[in-house]
């Protein structure tokens, strides 16, 4: 039995088909009833003497959490609402909280305090900005990333005119917010019925926003790294996968000892297991100090990514061996690149970069590094800011060009750094 699918509407190529999509999404299934639970709950909360803006806020960060889920899933491929809460990460979903929270704030302020002339300007300002902070989280897992105006120009720009259209379906959910608080003041006595409808109604445009997105990130999965779901695998055999890989997970965990978890996990890594095995791998080998051994795993683990057509796992995989030891780099120039130009449409530059230069340092009698060398100081120098490192990983390679027109490329780039030229400009 497999899971039954449909094609997801395009919003660049079939925008109307995108929109009715969006909007009778939060009618369906778990979405429906993620809504009313939601909608009952703060009916519950207008009775408690006291904290009940709070409690409103943690109730509208829940379902925001929710909306998440959806935005993931979609952008992955498919097509009904989300049952659970395992398509983000946690750490991720707390970024996610925090922006929204400045987000929700600079909505209220613009309702507060600017004057009623500014507000439209100031509340269309913050659609545009929105979806591509939102995006940008979702696909570069990273809140200074997702508060870069570059990365906002760079997603709006992959997805062209649909962002536009993104931008316009958010200014009805901030306008909404915004009026919030007079809409439901001026409503008097009929406050309790008010209530319920503005709460519906406003849950009901975030999920079809999220799921708006969702599909929008879709449709350009390939540009933005996101990889889609195969959904023509047997549902048994994955549920299979699933138990095997839960019952050894828990196996492993009532073993106290790291040393012993570890050594019990190793075999199953080894046998192809899932990713939470490999994330409890790797917990142990940092609580037993055996940093080698960590690096070693994520060199493997990020060629297994990258085999696997999973290279956003790859890039958050090689980001944190990059914490743990800033000179990590995978142990094929293949890979190395492969990984980079992922981590370059993620956002990621600086540490592209670093992972192209870290492999001509620990290989530097490879040929297969050169190429490396030459796009890690193009990136340095053109995109970075940073002529000095650019100058640095020529020179080093240098030496092993052979002589003719690649020794001449070299010493033209290097002295066009020197004069504070682009790297790959063309002499005049």
């Amino acid at each position: 039995m497999s899971v039954a699918s449909r094609p997801l509407p395009d919003p660049g190529r079939r925008l109307f088909d995108a929109v009715l999509d969006a909007l009778a999404y939060p009618l369906g299934g778990a979405a429906l009833a993620a809504n009313i639970a939601l909608l009952i709950s703060h009916l519950l909360v207008m009775v408690l003497p006291f904290g009940t803006g709070l409690a409103h806020l943690l109730l509208w960060l829940g379902f925001y959490k929710y909306a998440l889920e959806a935005l993931a899933t979609t952008a992955e491929g498919r097509d009904k609402p989300p049952e659970g809460w395992s398509a983000v990460d946690p750490g991720v979903q707390w970024h996610h909280h925090w922006l929204q929270l400045l987000l929700l704030l600079a909505v209220l302020a613009a309702s507060r305090l600017a004057p009623e002339s500014w507000q439209l300007w100031l509340l269309g300002a913050l659609s545009l900005l929105m979806p591509a902070m939102v995006l940008t989280l979702a696909v570069a897992q990273n809140i200074w990333t997702a508060l870069s105006p570059a990365a906002w120009l760079k997603l709006a720009g992959l997805l062209g005119s649909t962002y536009l259209w993104l931008a316009l379906a958010t200014w009805p959910l901030l306008w909404l917010q915004a009026r919030g608080g007079p809409l439901l003041d001026g409503a008097g006595g009929w406050r309790w019925m008010a209530m319920p409808l503005f709460y519906f109604v406003a849950q009901h445009l975030t999920l079809s926003l999220f799921r708006l997105m969702g599909l929008a990130a879709h449709a350009h999965g390939k540009a933005l790294g996101i990889e889609s779901v195969d959904r023509s695998r047997p549902v048994l055999a994955r549920e299979k996968q699933q138990a095997w890989e839960q019952a050894s997970a828990e196996q492993a965990l009532q073993c106290e000892d790291p040393a012993e978890r570890a050594a019990q996990l190793a075999p199953q890594l080894a046998a192809g297991a899932g990713e939470t095995l490999h994330q409890e791998y790797r917990r142990c080998l940092r609580e037993l100090g055996r940093k080698n051994e960590l690096l070693a795993h994520a060199r493997v683990r990020v060629c297994e990514l990258l085999n696997l057509n999973q290279p956003k796992q790859a890039v958050q995989l090689a980001c944190e061996a990059l914490g743990d030891d800033p000179a990590f780099c995978p142990g094929d120039a293949a890979h190395c690149e492969a990984l980079a130009r992922a981590a370059e449409r993620m956002a990621l530059l600086r540490q592209a970069a670093q992972l192209l230069g870290n492999y001509r340092v620990a290989y530097p009698k490879r040929f297969d590094g050169l190429p490396l060398a030459w796009l890690a100081a193009q990136w340095q120098s053109e995109r970075l800011n940073q002529p000095e490192v650019a100058l640095k990983l020529l020179r080093a390679a240098q030496p092993m060009t052979a002589s003719g027109d690649e020794a001449t490329r070299y010493a033209r780039a290097i002295e066009r750094i020197q004069r504070g030229q682009p790297m790959t400009g063309i002499d005049a």
